[in-house]
C-alpha cells in the first residue's frame, strides 16, 4: 500500500471554491449529483461527463478541505449522503454508492487517507433504497447512462458487493444483512 497524497494546485483551489459558493447556496446535493453542469464537478479524464464524478469530490474537494483544517467536512459529506439516499431519486442514490464505492477502493489501495465514512450506516437504507428503486435504476436512461453496458441497477449492485463482502453480512438467511 502507498502513501496517500492530497491533491493540490490550481484546479484544487478553484473546485472548493466552487463548492464552499454551492454550500452558501445550500446546493450540496447538487454537486453530488452534478446534473446541473454549474455544480458539476469533473476532470478531462472523469469516466462520467452529465454527472459529478465522486472521485472528483472526493479527491480535489473533501480531502484537501480536510486536511487543510475543516475537520467537519467529513460530518457534512455524511449528512449530505444521508439526504441523498432519503429523497428517493435513483440518481443520487447511485451517487451514495459510487462515494462508499470509491472510499472503499482508496482505503485498500492507500495507508492513509483523510477519513472514511462508516459505510454500515448506510446498509440497511442502501439495499432498501435500491430494490425500492430497482425498475427505475434498469430504465434510467439520462446523460452518461444511456452509452453504459450496464444499467444502473447492475453497476449498483456490483458496487454494493464490494463495499458490503458476503462474509461481512451477519445476518444468516439473507445475503445483504437487511
Amino acid at each position: 500500500m502507498k502513501k496517500y497524497i492530497v491533491e493540490e494546485g490550481d484546479i484544487t483551489r478553484k473546485y472548493i471554491d466552487k463548492y464552499l459558493s454551492a454550500c452558501q447556496e445550500k446546493k450540496e446535493k447538487e454537486c453530488f449529483k452534478g446534473k446541473n453542469s454549474d455544480y458539476r464537478f469533473i476532470l478531462r479524464n472523469s469516466m462520467v461527463l452529465n454527472m459529478t464524478d465522486i472521485e472528483v469530490l472526493i479527491e480535489y474537494v473533501f480531502y484537501p478541505m480536510y486536511v487543510n483544517g475543516n475537520t467537519t467536512i467529513d460530518k457534512e459529506a455524511t449528512e449530505v449522503l444521508f439526504d441523498l439516499l432519503h429523497e428517493n431519486d435513483v440518481l443520487g442514490i447511485y451517487q451514495v454508492v459510487e462515494y462508499l464505492y470509491y472510499q472503499n477502493y482508496l482505503k485498500e489501495k492507500f495507508t492513509d487517507i483523510p477519513f472514511i465514512i462508516d459505510p454500515l450506516q448506510f446498509k440497511k437504507g442502501l439495499y432498501q433504497a435500491v430494490e425500492e428503486g430497482k425498475y427505475t435504476m434498469e430504465n434510467y436512461k439520462e446523460g452518461d447512462f444511456s452509452m453504459m453496458r450496464n444499467n444502473m441497477y447492475q453497476i449498483v449492485m456490483k458496487e454494493l458487493e464490494k463495499i458490503y463482502p458476503l462474509e461481512d453480512n451477519k445476518c444468516k438467511g439473507n445475503q445483504h444483512g437487511r
